[in-house]
């Protein structure tokens, strides 16, 4: 018997004997039309979950802005104790490795959101 071998794009045998068991080309090409839907299905989605995790740290980033800001004041009041300098030191310290740490995470995010679109 004559078997014809198709490969997919990894090279690998996608399907042996095809018309042996009845399994036309235009079967394959259903199959890498169904498979490519699948992936755009995928990508979408993604960039949908993506871009939301983006939104809400860009909703956390304004908010730390919005408590940066009022520390800063509070530690500018002119009735600010000792302690309450320590505090808000620390505070700052907080937002600004928060910040830090969000403003790493949307990079990772909108890198990852433009390799999708690209690829």
């Amino acid at each position: 018997m004559d078997r014809h071998y198709a490969l997919d794009h990894d090279w690998r045998h996608e399907v042996t004997a095809v018309g042996e068991h009845r399994v036309g080309p235009r079967h394959l090409q259903r199959r890498r039309a169904a498979g490519a839907q699948r992936q755009r299905q995928v990508v979408g989605l993604l960039r949908g979950v993506g871009a939301e995790a983006r939104r809400q740290i860009e909703a956390r980033l304004a908010r730390l802005g919005d408590e940066k800001a009022e520390a800063e004041t509070a530690q500018s009041g002119t009735g600010a104790q000792a302690a309450d300098f320590a505090d808000l030191g620390r505070r700052l310290a907080h937002i600004a490795a928060e910040t830090q740490a969000h403003e790493e995470r949307w990079l990772e995010l909108q890198t990852s959101l433009e390799a999708l679109r690209d690829g």
